[in-house]
């Protein structure tokens, strides 16, 4: 009976062989129209290497880009939230949180704003933290673009002076500010100090300061001779006891203010007595 079975279909022996030839023809075929295909498109396109990369491009398309195209996306999008808000105060978690508001439009699986990542952004673009130096107002800020424009006025105006009365002729004055006893602000101690202490000769010596102003000129005379030196004293005027233990020397000028820095009156006594004498 099996013998009968198996002879009763003559054809069954050779009909698959003949299948499975003609299935690696076609494979054959299809590998062979594929690989003219990648050819053709190659000429064209150089950086395409294989079908398999074609395919990966389309999945990134359908998905809105890579991953390295939506992390591409997410930091620069917080670069331009970190660069609107550069005038306020931003800290990590600032810039954790407008990557994850980014991400909510982007979709990229798995993101979170990681503190390694918020490491990586700030590296970018050269970002570290900075102690703030000065504290302004909005005003001020709206004002920016006038300043901007008189300084501009300034520089054309002393420009015109110059070449009108020669750089002989062109003086500038400016007052730089000194503590009586200048101390760093920092110090090392152990971890988890509470209260760092540090000795100083005298406490009205951190909190009293004093001003001296300099005239300088870019032609022949380089400066004038005598300092103007304006030290801080709460009645703006000298005691006996000072008087008599301060330094004197014909190349100071030292006069006295409740601030220790340079007053409208005090401005006048310094032409009076200390530029325009110097002048021919």
């Amino acid at each position: 009976m099996d013998i009968a079975k198996q002879t009763s279909n003559p054809f069954r022996m050779i009909a698959l062989p003949n299948l499975l030839q003609v299935e690696q023809n076609h494979l054959l075929m299809s590998c062979l129209y594929l690989e003219s295909r990648i050819t053709n498109v190659q000429k064209l396109f150089r950086k395409v290497t294989s079908t398999r990369q074609l395919r990966e491009w389309g999945r990134h398309v359908e998905e809105g880009g890579s991953r390295i195209d939506k992390l591409k996306a997410i930091r620069l999008e917080t670069g331009e939230k970190f660069f609107l808000a550069k005038s306020n105060v931003v800290k990590d978690l600032d810039i954790q949180q407008w990557a994850v508001t980014a991400n909510l439009k982007i979709c990229l699986s798995g993101f979170t704003g990681s503190p390694h990542w918020v490491g990586k952004f700030k590296k970018y673009y050269n970002i570290c933290d900075r102690k703030i130096t000065k504290f302004v107002t909005e005003k001020y800020l709206k004002a920016e673009p006038d300043r901007k424009k008189r300084a501009e006025e300034c520089v054309a105006m002393v420009r015109e002076r110059i070449l009108a009365y020669g750089e002989d002729c062109l003086w500038n004055a400016d007052q730089s500010g000194f503590e009586y006893e200048m101390r760093p602000g920092r110090t090392l101690d152990f971890v988890g100090a509470k209260h760092v202490l540090a000795v100083t000769q005298s406490q009205n010596s951190m909190t009293h300061s004093y001003t001296v102003t300099m005239c300088v000129s870019p032609g022949v005379r380089k400066f004038l001779p005598v300092l103007f030196i304006t030290l801080q004293e709460p009645k703006e005027i000298f005691g006996p006891l000072v008087k008599k233990s301060m330094f004197k020397a014909g190349n100071l000028y030292v006069t006295a203010s409740t601030s220790g820095k340079m007053t409208k009156q005090l401005y006048i006594e310094w032409c009076k007595k200390v530029f325009f004498p110097q002048m021919n």
